[in-house]
């Protein structure tokens, strides 16, 4: 089998500290100029391991600033309300975009971060005065919806087959290295007061419930009609349509191929349409043995 973990590296992927990352992500010298990424105490990060839920959390936040923004009357003069800006302008992801695109955002900041705990632009995140939003997914659907992103939807010009990424993700060494080392690494640190834990499975039962949990997380207390308003934006139909939500019309969407969305489907289970038997035992068997004792239970 070739892959991107071969000697060569395909597309512009490249490694940083040992772990694969693919061409949109800051080479390892660039990539260290970040790490002293500066932070105050309301700047908002939402990070996860790709294809978690990781835009819809932004989206969240986002609106919620936006609402925040418009009950306090603090736009002003020439300052351009959230509400006029696509989420990708509004926010920043420093291990692609480099400092100065970060520090340039509007205050108060929303960051991304797809990095491991380790590896987090700006430090130690439990050591941090910013607060930080990890969301998690149910392994499975993070493993489909991966390979559906990096090998169907962004333009590349080698494939790798889904069977040889099932390959690479069992064994720990996809793009953006092993999604078990990543969740527990942030789980370690889920009783840090800046740090806040969500599901994506749980916002899908109740997204209501995850606004508010946000909002107040964030130190806002929003009424039960901002919070609907809210989640009346942030359904999968809606921020598809919505072009300031939906990264296909961002300064991103040229990565994407002709006819591609970067919002597939937003479902819970889809992997049963998709792994084999075989596969399926072969992955909880590796589930297992990395996260049984760490009090996670995706229900695998």
């Amino acid at each position: 089998m070739s892959t991107p973990n071969s000697d060569v590296l395909w597309d512009g992927d490249h490694f940083v500290n040992g772990i694969l990352f693919p061409n949109h992500v800051l080479r390892e010298e660039k990539y260290k100029k970040v790490l002293d990424f500066p932070l105050q105490s309301d700047d908002t990060f939402v990070t996860s391991y790709p294809k978690s839920g990781t835009i819809w959390t932004v989206g969240q936040v986002k609106l919620i600033k936006e609402k925040v923004q418009e009950l306090s009357g603090s736009i002003t003069g020439d300052t351009v309300p959230l509400s006029k800006m696509h989420l990708a302008d509004s926010a920043s992801w420093p291990e692609e975009d480099g400092k100065e695109f970060g520090m340039a955002i509007p205050y108060p900041r929303t960051l991304g971060s797809h990095m491991p705990y380790p590896m987090v632009p700006g430090g130690e995140p439990h050591k941090s005065p910013a607060k930080y939003i990890y969301v998690m997914r149910n392994p499975k659907d993070v493993f489909i919806s991966s390979h559906h992103y990096y090998y169907v939807v962004i333009e590349r010009k080698h494939k790798i087959k889904f069977d040889d990424y099932f390959e690479m993700f069992v064994n720990e060494k996809p793009l953006y290295g092993s999604w078990f080392d990543h969740v527990l690494q942030w789980w370690e640190h889920r009783d840090a007061s800046n740090i806040l834990i969500v599901r994506f499975e749980e916002m899908k039962k109740d997204l209501h419930k995850s606004i508010r949990t946000i909002s107040q997380f964030m130190g806002h207390n929003l009424d039960e009609p901002t919070i609907n308003a809210i989640a009346e934006e942030c359904t999968f139909d809606k921020m598809k349509a919505n072009p300031l939500l939906n990264l296909d019309t961002s300064r991103f969407g040229k990565k994407y191929k002709k006819d591609y969305s970067h919002m597939r489907k937003g479902v819970i289970g889809d992997w049963k349409n998709h792994l084999s038997p075989e596969q399926t035992a072969r992955f909880d068997a590796v589930y297992h043995k990395k996260m049984d004792g760490s009090g996670l239970d995706f229900g695998i």
